[in-house]
């Protein structure tokens, strides 16, 4: 702890750029109830997990006046020279079962260490489902956050006001940079509130205080229960839908769920499996052929934008493989992408720049040139979705040609679905 607090500077440094570049990957970020956050408290942040690290670079701006402590899966701390850097920034491992029982273990002193970061009134964040997945679903928590909540209270004889602050967060595409993000902080729940159930029995106050953060962080977060009928939900409410504000907005998307959930028909289920497998064996996406129109206006920006797309191309070039090659695991895709866009394309830019300026002696071009291109850095996910979207339509008229019965296929489909939520949603 004290180590961690000579390196202060370096630490709000580092916050300082996560959150002014966090701030501009998303086209529109949205934090309600920011003012519940408690001042002079020790605070345990619990909160759902779509989203690889990125969930955590969203709050990594708050707590100016705290130290902010983020709790991660080992297996990115296996490299010295990572491990190292990680806990520079405050990331703080997690064990779990297939690392190996002998490194489960080990939790007990990474408990210990959470204990007195609390004592400090620090912030321990934790992501409870132990394992981000991109569907629009909170799964079991597991224990742990109850562990680190009741065994501080109880080394310190329940004289700290340790507040436990759950969280939901929803994303409009969570793959995607620039797309909308929104996030509720919830009211928070004193740990003091489960001292008398806790002295009756452990387990049970675990249990309450699990059940009631589950509940709290679902009721603000789009919640799609059934996996089996998920494949219809996604068609219905992501691929489907005009506007990426409704994503966000976990009222009316769990009222869109509910609406879904009783109309669904075993035969939907079956066509959508169909619909969204052989979409994907085509290499398409069914939002990009339906809700993303392209405008005159957006044709013609591509003449400037393909400047901005060379010029992205190279640092863009190994994220793009990693993730579309690679990556069997899309919830690190944006997070990837973020990184690239804050280390990758800078440190591509500041190359070419040297070579304009101190190579060629080309001063103000070379001045220019790194001006445009950070500037391009936030424009280039618009043109390269553009980009996307006219070659997805393109490749899938062209499939009428090649493939007139599976076109036909994939239309009735399409236009099944269509007429679905036409009658489920639309008519809201």
């Amino acid at each position: 702890c004290l180590e961690m607090r000579k390196n202060a500077l370096w630490y709000q440094f580092i916050r300082t750029c996560v959150q002014i570049w966090t701030n501009l990957f998303f086209k529109k970020m949205i934090l309600e109830h920011t003012d519940r956050l408690p001042r002079k408290k020790p605070i345990v942040m619990v909160m759902n997990h779509q989203n690889s690290f990125l969930d955590a670079f969203i709050f990594v701006g708050f707590y100016w006046w705290k130290f902010q402590h983020f709790m991660t899966n080992a297996m990115v701390f296996r490299i010295p020279v990572v491990k190292h850097i990680l806990r520079s920034l405050n990331l703080i491992p997690v064990f779990r079962m297939k690392d190996g029982v002998s490194e489960v273990g080990k939790n007990k002193e990474i408990f210990d260490e959470c204990t007195n970061y609390l004592k400090m009134n620090d912030v321990i964040i934790i992501f409870p489902e132990a394992s981000h997945n991109l569907n629009r679903r909170l799964r079991p928590l597991s224990k742990g956050f109850t562990r680190i909540v009741f065994g501080t209270m109880n080394k310190f004889d329940w004289d700290l006001d340790l507040q436990i602050l759950p969280i939901s967060l929803n994303y409009s595409d969570h793959t995607k940079a620039r797309n909308y993000v929104y996030g509720y902080l919830h009211e928070p729940i004193p740990a003091l509130k489960f001292k008398e159930a806790y002295d009756e029995n452990p387990n049970k106050a675990a249990l309450h205080l699990k059940v009631e953060v589950e509940e709290k962080i679902k009721s603000k977060m789009i919640h799609i229960d059934s996996l089996d009928e998920y494949p219809v939900h996604h068609i219905l409410m992501d691929d489907l839908e005009p506007n990426p504000f409704d994503l966000i907005n976990p009222d009316l998307g769990n009222e869109r769920t509910k609406k879904i959930s009783e109309h669904i028909q075993e035969t939907d289920i079956n066509k959508a499996n169909e619909l969204l497998e052989g979409l994907d064996k085509l290499g398409l996406r069914l939002k990009y052929l339906i809700n993303t129109p392209i405008r005159a206006w957006q044709k013609l920006a591509l003449i400037p934008g393909i400047l901005i797309y060379l010029n992205t191309y190279i640092p863009h070039y190994p994220i793009r493989h990693i993730t579309e090659k690679l990556l069997t695991d899309h919830a690190w895709d944006a997070s990837l992408k973020l990184l690239a866009a804050g280390i990758l394309f800078p440190f591509y830019y500041l190359i070419v720049f040297s070579i304009l300026y101190f190579g060629f002696n080309l001063g103000i071009i070379a001045i220019v040139y790194l001006a445009l291109s950070l500037l391009s850095v936030i424009l280039y996910p618009s043109v390269k979705k553009i980009m996307t979207v006219l070659s997805q339509q393109r490749a899938f008229r062209s499939l009428e040609k090649q493939n007139p019965d599976l076109y036909k296929n994939l239309v009735t489909k399409i236009e099944h679905f269509q007429s679905l939520r036409k009658e489920i949603i639309d008519s809201e």
